[in-house]
């Protein structure tokens, strides 16, 4: 898989732009409804500044590695500037549908035989009640649909416009947020949630998890996936990265973070946490090759500057071996409590 086929440049370098306008025109006159956070990975409050991206400071966890928007918008603010934004009417108009069969084939077939075989591996319960949370075009239960029995595919998006999408589809719908959700939104507790590319939007992931803990029952999975800052080439290309960017990714925990994370959350496990990328070295032979950066250091400088195709399998088969891909995936269990 190359990084054109999902994310086309000029679509992604669009939606960056407008993000940076969108922080321009509504965040940064705003600046008394930041706050200052601690690690939204392992809640420590050691961190040192690493650089501005579009006039907002990134933050480096001493402690677990995570970088993180601080100070961030408050929850509040966000809700109430979220609709204006440009970067997400473009996303909504223009990102999604000009991607969803690509990705539909890239990403959203595979996955649904993913979580399919994790069900299988890690036997849950019953096939009751799936939630995927921040469902879009729906694609994913879409695909799902075709490839498993659940007796009940719920989605969960909070955009007028894409829930209908998903309604047109045969879809249940709840429109809220991930982190509003309650148990009186479904009729019973999941068996399985999902949960892709949220995470790293979440203004308290703490609260977040919680949440979802609450309304997956005993034995059941919570499978996520997320950008991550271990990734080599967030690594290399740093502030540069195209995968940060305010006010949408805020959030790039670590491998250590995630553990750390799912750790302070009462009643969930860690089963699995691994990095199965396959893009990382394709973005930074782009970014190379469009200028975004030109010194890697003297190492990787050489590296890249050798052009073999079977150099950069291997090293995208390593990182993905040694959780060094920016794309992380995560299998959780929520396990029961005696007291």
């Amino acid at each position: 898989m190359k990084e054109e086929e999902i994310r086309p440049k000029n679509l992604h370098d669009t939606i960056i732009e407008l993000s940076r306008q969108d922080v321009e025109r509504l965040i940064l006159p705003e600046k008394n409804k930041l706050e200052e956070i601690a690690c939204p990975g392992c809640g420590s409050k050691n961190s040192t500044f690493q650089f501005k991206k579009f006039g907002l400071d990134y933050v480096l966890c001493q402690d677990c590695y995570s970088l993180y928007l601080s100070p961030r918008p408050k929850e509040s603010f966000l809700n109430q500037i979220y609709p204006k934004m440009k970067s997400v009417q473009y996303w909504e108009a223009h990102f999604y549908k000009e991607t969803a069969e690509p990705r539909r084939e890239k990403i959203y077939v595979p996955r649904a035989k993913k979580v399919v075989d994790l069900i299988n591996q890690y036997k849950v319960p019953d096939k009751e009640v799936l939630i995927d949370i921040g469902s879009g075009f729906g694609i994913f239960l879409e695909e799902l649909r075709k490839v498993s029995d659940f007796k009940k595919l719920i989605a969960t998006e909070p955009t007028l416009s894409l829930a209908k999408v998903c309604e047109s589809k045969g879809l249940d719908v709840i429109k809220k947020l991930g982190r509003d959700l309650s148990l009186s939104d479904i009729s019973k507790k999941a068996s399985v949630i999902t949960c892709f590319e949220v995470l790293e939007h979440i203004v308290d992931p703490l609260k977040f998890l919680t949440v979802l803990s609450k309304i997956l029952k005993p034995g059941g999975l919570l499978i996520l996936t997320a950008p991550s800052v271990s990734g080599i080439d967030v690594q290399l290309l740093w502030e540069k990265s195209k995968t940060v960017y305010p006010p949408h990714h805020i959030n790039l925990l670590s491998v250590e973070g995630v553990k750390e994370l799912i750790g302070r959350v009462n009643g969930l496990e860690l089963l699995d946490i691994s990095t199965p990328g396959a893009l990382d070295v394709d973005i930074i032979r782009n970014a190379k090759r469009e200028g975004v950066i030109e010194n890697l250091g003297k190492f990787f400088d050489y590296l890249f500057s050798r052009e073999d195709e079977n150099l950069f399998e291997n090293l995208q088969q390593f990182c993905q071996k040694h959780d060094l891909s920016s794309h992380l995936m995560v299998v959780i269990k929520k396990i029961i409590i005696n007291n």
